[in-house]
């Protein structure tokens, strides 16, 4: 079931039909056509035809905007507003959630403001190197309520030379450094995993290349 801009928002296969007409994954997008946060709904009308025929035509309805403070969405605390198509108390659980443009919901991570001596947009200025870029990502472990939270760091052009993931459900952590020649290459790159009660894992690989 497509928005009236011809986004997909509302999507139903046949296992799930199966199981329950009504319920519906969704997606949810912010005003940039950039996927927000996505998860189940369950619809008042058992018939994709009711149900696309409920989808408001209101400009409100098309789009999410990040917010400073959490709100309560689905049963999670996300940063985003709860405005667009499908909303309120019909959105059963959150499944995955995109932040761009600033740090926000990180799970207590941070990028540090230099990466294998090279300086992150940290140091620099987050609101303007970061715009229009990714930044946060939150999965949920399926069938839990814990999540698999990302964050990714970018050195002065806008290129990603940091992503630390953790995982709430196993404790773990994992972080990925890059060192990036002039051209965007790698030449280096850290791999760190870690866990409560267990060795940490450290890879480090080089690169070289040829005249080609």
């Amino acid at each position: 079931i497509y928005d009236r801009m011809d986004r997909p928002i509302l999507t139903q296969d046949a296992k799930m039909r199966a199981e329950n007409p009504n319920r519906y994954l969704f997606t949810k997008y912010d005003c940039l056509g950039r996927v927000a946060y996505t998860g189940t709904y369950i619809s008042q009308f058992s018939t994709a035809e009711g149900t696309e025929g409920n989808i408001p035509t209101t400009v409100a309805s098309y789009c999410e905007s990040q917010t400073t403070s959490p709100l309560t969405v689905g049963g999670s605390q996300i940063y985003y507003t709860d405005s667009a198509y499908p909303k309120g108390t019909a959105l059963e659980e959150i499944y995955t959630v995109n932040y761009y443009d600033s740090y926000v919901d990180t799970a207590g991570m941070s990028v540090p403001t230099l990466v294998m001596g090279q300086p992150t947009t940290v140091g620099i200025s987050v609101s303007e190197t970061t715009r229009g870029l990714p930044t946060v990502s939150r999965v949920r472990v399926l069938g839990t309520s814990d999540w698999i939270t990302t964050i990714i760091g970018y050195d002065a052009r806008g290129r990603s030379v940091y992503t630390e993931s953790y995982n709430s459900l196993f404790g773990s952590t994992d972080t990925a450094s890059s060192l990036l020649d002039f051209t965007g290459n790698p030449t280096e790159a850290l791999s760190i995993h870690s866990r409560t009660g267990h060795t940490t894992v450290t890879t480090r690989d080089y690169f070289h290349y040829d005249h080609m």
